[in-house]
């Protein structure tokens, strides 16, 4: 008797709530840029600057890549075909550069040294660049330059 009526309440117990439909997850927009910092002199007296990449984006973690310093002083460049944003640093004749180029997948992020002015167009497979990080992103996920 008492294994009918414990039978009885497993049958009288309310289902189980329906499951609110999942709503398709919209990728998060980020606007990024490079972040710029005085690093001080080196022990010969030449100034040093500190470059950071930035992502940022109210509806997702924030990320910030730390990408090293560079020896001169550091500014933005007009972006070229194909990337979201250069910058230049130099002392004296020389000059690296750094680009953030969109992809399939992510952000690339490469680095070039040369001579000033003198740095071919930022594409993986030519030698002057080197890539330095990818930033995954999810598909879909819309990236915007701060100066934009």
């Amino acid at each position: 008797m008492c294994f009918a009526s414990c039978l009885g309440c497993a049958h009288a117990a309310a289902p189980p709530p329906e499951s609110a439909p999942v709503e398709p997850s919209t990728p998060p927009a980020y606007v990024v840029t490079f972040r710029l910092q005085d690093a001080g002199d080196d022990a010969d007296g030449v100034p040093r600057t500190r470059i950071d990449f930035v992502m940022h984006s109210p509806g997702a973690p924030s990320h910030v890549e730390a990408l090293g310093t560079e020896p001169g002083g550091c500014v933005d460049r007009p972006a070229r075909e194909g990337e979201l944003l250069r910058i230049g640093c130099w002392w004296g004749p020389s000059e690296c550069q750094w680009v953030a180029r969109r992809d399939a997948t992510g952000i690339q992020l490469l680095r070039a040294e040369g001579p000033r002015e003198g740095l071919p167009p930022a594409t993986v497979d030519n030698a002057a660049w080197e890539a330095r990080a990818h930033l995954e992103l999810a598909a879909g996920t819309v990236v915007t330059r701060l100066s934009d």
